[in-house]
C-alpha cells in the first residue's frame, strides 16, 4: 500500500506537470518546512564556502571510468580545475583537491563543500580506496558534514513542474547557461573525442561546460536560501 505522503506527493506533482503542458509555464512550490529535512539541511553560508563538480568518462577503459576534471568555485567566482588524463594524474588530482579543501578550511573553518547529488562524494570515497591515500582527510570531510548534497534539499523542500530535479531542470528557475556545451552526455562525447584528436579546444569547452555547472550550484545555494527565507516568512 503506497504511503499517504507519497501518493499526495504524486499527485501535487502530476498537477503541476499538467498546469505546465496547459500554460508552458514552469512553476515551482515550496513545501512545508520539516525538521531535518529540506531547508534545515542547508548550513549558515559562509565566506569560504565552495562549489563542487566533477567531469567523468565511464569509457575510459575497459574495466573503469576517470574523473577526468575536478571543477571547484568559490564565493569570488573563481574557478579552479584540477585534470586527470590518467591514473596516475587521477590519484594527483584528488591528492590537490582535498588539499585545496584542507586550505580553504583553514582559513574558514565555517565553510562547506556544495554539490548536487551524490557522485561527488560517492567518487571520492571509491578513489580515496583505490589509491589508498586521503582516507582520513576524506573521511574526517564526511563525519564534519563539509559536503552538503543539494539535490536532497531540493528534493525535500520543493516540487516543480519538471518531470525530473536533474540540474538543468531546477537551474531552469534562477539561471540561464551561455557554455556551447549543454550536458554531462556531450561533454564525454567531447573528451572521447578529444582523446582520439588532442585539440585543446575540446577540453576549453568542457572546462567551460564545468565551470557553469559549478557557478549554478552556487547560484542554486543561493537561490535556495531565499527561498528558505520565504518559506519561514509565510510558515514561521
Amino acid at each position: 500500500t503506497m504511503q499517504p505522503r507519497t501518493f499526495e506527493g504524486l499527485r501535487d506533482q502530476a498537477a503541476l506537470q499538467l498546469e505546465h503542458r496547459r500554460t508552458d509555464e514552469h512553476v515551482t512550490r515550496i513545501l512545508v518546512p520539516e525538521p531535518a529535512r529540506g531547508f534545515a539541511l542547508l548550513p549558515a553560508p559562509s565566506r569560504g564556502d565552495l562549489f563542487f563538480d566533477i567531469e567523468g568518462d565511464p569509457f575510459w577503459a575497459p574495466n573503469r571510468g576517470l574523473e577526468y576534471l575536478w571543477g571547484v568555485t568559490d564565493t569570488d567566482r573563481r574557478f579552479h580545475a584540477f585534470w586527470a588524463h590518467d591514473e596516475a594524474e587521477e590519484k594527483q588530482a584528488l591528492q590537490d583537491f582535498v588539499g585545496f579543501v584542507y586550505e580553504r578550511l583553514a582559513a574558514d573553518p565555517n565553510l562547506h563543500v556544495y554539490h548536487y547529488a551524490s557522485y561527488e562524494t560517492a567518487r571520492l570515497k571509491s578513489l580515496m580506496g583505490r589509491y589508498g591515500v586521503c582516507e582520513d582527510e576524506i573521511d574526517d570531510l564526511l563525519r564534519r558534514e563539509v559536503f552538503v548534497d543539494l539535490y536532497k534539499v531540493v528534493r525535500q523542500a520543493l516540487r516543480t513542474s519538471h518531470p525530473n530535479l536533474s540540474l538543468k531542470s531546477v537551474e531552469q528557475f534562477y539561471t540561464s547557461r551561455v557554455a556551447d556545451l549543454q550536458s554531462g552526455g556531450d561533454s564525454i562525447l567531447m573528451y572521447e573525442e578529444w582523446r582520439g584528436s588532442g585539440e585543446q579546444r575540446l577540453l576549453d569547452e568542457i572546462r567551460d561546460y564545468n565551470e557553469e555547472d559549478c557557478a549554478s550550484t552556487l547560484d542554486l545555494r543561493d537561490w535556495l536560501l531565499d527561498l528558505r527565507a520565504e518559506a519561514e516568512r509565510v510558515h514561521g
